[in-house]
């Protein structure tokens, strides 16, 4: 499933916090040859139609047609000069390496 470094854990519970909402939303951008895009941004109120699994007692919520592609994500904290950021990816979905295989959504 979703796994979050405990930096990362640590950050989003901050940002929660000052920002407000009840947990993480995680969007699934794109998907094909280059592999899966995620965007995460910060879920208003609970929506019994997304699944939802917690994490250390952080909520993150999904819409249920993208299970298989939840499966393997991991979510780091990156901090630089610049500030900071978040990490997705996904070991078991880097997309192919044909692009004739007619995979882009």
């Amino acid at each position: 499933m979703i796994t979050v470094s405990e930096a990362a854990l640590k950050k989003l519970k901050e940002l929660l916090a000052e920002h407000g909402g009840v947990g993480i939303s995680v969007s699934v951008f794109s998907s094909g040859c280059s592999g899966v895009d995620y965007s995460l941004a910060y879920e208003p109120e609970e929506d019994p139609k997304r699944a939802k699994v917690e994490i250390d007692g952080l909520k993150f919520f999904y819409d249920p047609s993208f299970e298989s592609l939840m499966d393997g994500l991991s979510i780091e904290l990156v901090e630089n000069s610049f500030g900071h950021g978040f990490v997705a990816t996904n070991k078991n979905y880097t997309g192919c390496q044909n692009c004739t295989c007619n995979c882009h959504r």
